[in-house]
């Protein structure tokens, strides 16, 4: 996926509404599938995996996050 791709329509934002982001159809259809995935895991009880906190330093490096606040409001 590439940020090139994507657009965000923030008309929405002016009269305090939500934000509305377009993908190519395939890119979501890969989104969905890897939050299912996610989804799966953490219902298997990946979250008590004793990697956890070393993959979520991964994650968080990755996106630039280093301090711990929450990426995605």
């Amino acid at each position: 996926m590439t940020n090139t791709d994507v657009t965000v329509d923030s008309s929405a934002s002016e009269i305090g509404g939500d934000f509305f982001v377009s993908v190519p159809l395939d890119e979501f259809l890969e989104m969905r599938e890897q939050i299912e995935w996610l989804e799966a895991l953490e219902a298997a009880g990946v979250d008590n995996w004793e990697g956890i906190d070393h993959a979520s330093d991964i994650f968080r490096e990755r996106l630039g996050n280093e301090n711990g606040t929450p990426l995605f409001n």
